[in-house]
């Protein structure tokens, strides 16, 4: 560690948002300084291993062509990821329809083009004010298979109901963001790809305090952050900073700066707009393969599953030889606020024996609920606070101040884009970048190339077709 402990930036937290913050800032010249609570970077989207299986914390795919591979693209970072064949199915009446290829694929996207036009063309088509995604869909069928798909869809995607998504908002991610959109999976489980984000960001002088807690902020006379006290090993440290960004959440960065250095109708806001949703993720292994799909899988008709996942047929090193990763993920009722977790566990439970013949003997590597304060998101799809905040150089980036209508990691790669471009307008004292060393040259050459269509792809840069 640095004696140093003066710092252009601090970033607060090694989630998603945080690691793509700081590594932009880095290479863009700012001395930075990261710190995280916990021994591991990644958060709510990292790995544990268990027994030589990799357990993910939350996030299980990397979307790839988006802001997530633009960040990685910028500071020389490779993006290892493997895209599965079929990538999606979704399961109706006991049989997997492949949705993101084939007639079945070309058959999405037709119809969300036409959807896209019609809802420019023919105004009653258009949501009402208010209107949720299950009453807009309801105006034009009730059909409970579409309804079990629109449910389950919604759940896998924004950790919410049709009841409680505002339909402009889906409607504007099926047909602007772009549903069904190229993703893979990361050999040796998520962390790795958070991994690599950090070895970019120490090339180009990052620092990293694991294990470490900010405890609070520190204040000028002119209101704006100057510094943090930081526990680490036991000792608290003070540190000056110019500008500070939080990937923590709005609601707990409120305690790190203390009510009285900030307006009390933001602390209103935040705290009435606090509404993280959950999800369930029961991990499974077994000897003999469950499934027949290799990547994702969505249902039509469950008490609460909404998706599944099959690791091994694409990242076999995800668990030991001779072993079938799986795990499957509902969200409880209510999604937010409190609910009967043993009971929403069993019902999950329920559905995977009749989703997966064999279930009943298979190995049950973890149950991970993702709720509270260690959410699925931290805000409700459509509650999302802005990443400024009433302080002039204080920011939030992460899943509590998405964009409208983005979702997943995704969305976080997208805060820090947004965020790291405030900064350097509003600070641009560091804002060169320095010019990439010669072997740097190479790899943004290398990372350059197409993918290879092949069924497991080292991916490091391209910008491959959405669905859309």
């Amino acid at each position: 560690m640095s004696d140093n402990l003066e710092f252009d930036a601090l970033v607060i937290g090694a989630g998603a948002g945080g690691l793509f913050t700081a590594a932009l800032l880095a290479k863009r010249g700012y001395r930075t300084l990261l710190v995280e609570r916990l021994g591991e970077v990644g958060g709510r989207a990292s790995t544990r291993y268990k027994d030589g299986f990799a357990v993910n914390t939350g996030a299980l795919g990397i979307e790839i062509g988006t802001e997530t591979e633009e960040v990685f693209n910028e500071v020389g970072a490779r993006l290892i990821v493997r895209q599965p064949s079929p990538g999606i199915v979704c399961r109706v009446s006991g049989k997997d329809i492949n949705i993101s290829a084939g007639l079945p694929g070309m058959a999405n996207r037709v119809a969300i083009k036409l959807l896209r036009l019609a809802l420019h063309v023919i105004p009653p088509l258009q949501p009402r004010p208010g209107e949720s995604s299950h009453a807009w869909v309801t105006r034009f069928t009730n059909n409970p298979t579409v309804l079990g798909v629109l449910h389950n869809f919604i759940g896998s995607i924004f950790a919410t109901t049709p009841h409680l998504l505002p339909a402009d908002l889906f409607l504007h991610y099926l047909t602007t963001k772009g549903a069904f959109k190229q993703f893979g999976f990361p050999p040796g489980g998520t962390v790795t790809v958070w991994q690599e984000l950090l070895t970019a960001y120490k090339r180009h002088g990052g620092e990293i305090w694991l294990n470490a807690q900010v405890e609070q902020l520190s204040f000028a006379t002119d209101g704006t952050v100057n510094g943090a006290t930081v526990n680490r090993d036991g000792i608290p440290r003070q540190l000056t900073t110019k500008l500070t960004v939080s990937d923590i959440g709005p609601q707990a960065t409120l305690g790190l700066c203390g009510d009285a250095n900030l307006p009390a109708d933001y602390i209103t806001t935040v705290k009435r707009q606090h509404q993280p949703s959950a999800i369930i993720t029961i991990y499974f292994a077994s000897t003999t393969p469950l499934a027949s799909f290799p990547g994702f899988a969505c249902f039509s008709s469950t008490r609460r599953l909404c998706y599944a996942t099959s690791f091994t047929p694409t990242c076999p090193e995800n668990s030991p030889p001779n072993w079938h990763l799986y795990c499957g993920a509902s969200v409880p009722q209510p999604c937010t606020g409190d609910f009967n977790e043993t009971n929403e566990i069993e019902l999950l439970k329920a559905d995977l024996l009749d989703e997966f013949p064999g279930f009943a003997q298979a190995r049950i590597l973890d149950v991970v609920v993702t709720r509270d304060e260690w959410p699925a998101q931290r805000a409700m799809a459509g509650a999302d606070l802005p990443n400024e905040t009433p302080i002039a150089n204080l920011w939030n980036v992460g899943d509590g101040v998405k964009e409208w209508g983005s979702a997943a990691t995704t969305a976080c790669a997208e805060t820090a884009i947004l965020v790291a471009a405030k900064i350097e307008r509003a600070y641009p004292w560091q804002a060169a970048q320095a010019a990439l060393e010669p072997q740097q040259q190479e790899h943004a050459k290398a990372v350059s190339q197409p993918i290879p269509q092949s069924h497991a792809v080292d991916h490091t840069s391209s910008s491959p077709k959405e669905a859309l």
